[in-house]
């Protein structure tokens, strides 16, 4: 029958907007503006058709009416129309948002050990440094006698190094601080509404010693 239709198929389009809002949901953690304009109109084009579901279920065609010519099937038809419309270009901008977003973590991120890289920490401490009334900090670390440890056990070795530092490193910081790789085997760390003193506080001492990379005797050496 006519009803039974409209029931499968309106359970089937509320399962897809239920599983499409899941996803889109899932990946909230990223910040992107179109993600929440495409969950709304896929949940209510979800809640749409479930509520068809009990409507077809309940309503009894009176005998002799044929239920397609009812003006309440092209209403249903055109509002899905504009669903369909709608979501279709929601998920196109939230799928371009991503791609950009994607582009722009990649050129500011430093490949071996996913800090920001020298632009983008130079164009991050621009902006702080810019609000002179506020004070800020800047941090620099360098790893000692680094060339020694690519000589003696490899490059690879030296790149196990370099990320271990950088993990090291970002597990003491803020989640207001920026640390980023500035070349080679130097790190920078701008800490923003932070004096000297409370910096100096806050790292202690001018050489970190630990294991890095598998190596036990590894310095870096810090600069404020």
């Amino acid at each position: 029958s006519l009803s039974a239709r409209i029931v499968v198929a309106s359970c089937l389009v509320t399962l897809y907007c239920a599983l499409a809002a899941r996803e889109v949901w899932r990946g909230r953690d990223e910040a992107l503006v179109s993600r929440y304009p495409a969950l709304a109109l896929i949940a209510t084009c979800g809640i749409v058709y479930a509520v068809r579901v009990p409507i077809a279920i309940l309503t009894v065609p009176a005998p002799g009416n044929d239920l397609l010519e009812s003006p309440w099937v092209v209403a249903v038809c055109f509002v899905s129309m504009l669903f369909t419309v709608g979501i279709a270009f929601t998920l196109i901008t939230l799928t371009k948002e991503r791609a950009e977003h994607v582009q722009r973590r990649a050129a500011e991120t430093d490949p071996l050990t996913g800090l920001l890289n020298r632009r983008a920490l130079t164009e991050r401490s621009a902006a702080i440094l810019a609000h002179r009334s506020r004070p800020a900090c800047l941090l620099v670390f360098d790893l000692d006698h680094f060339k020694r440890v690519n000589d003696t056990y490899g490059h690879p070795m030296g790149d196990r190094v370099i990320k271990s530092l950088a993990l090291f490193l970002k597990q003491r910081l803020r989640k207001s601080d920026h640390i980023g790789r500035y070349g080679g085997e130097e790190f920078a760390i701008v800490l923003p509404d932070t004096d000297l003193a409370t910096a100096a506080q806050t790292h202690d001492t001018h050489v970190y010693a630990g294991s890095f990379g598998g190596l036990s005797v590894v310095t870096c050496s810090l600069f404020a």
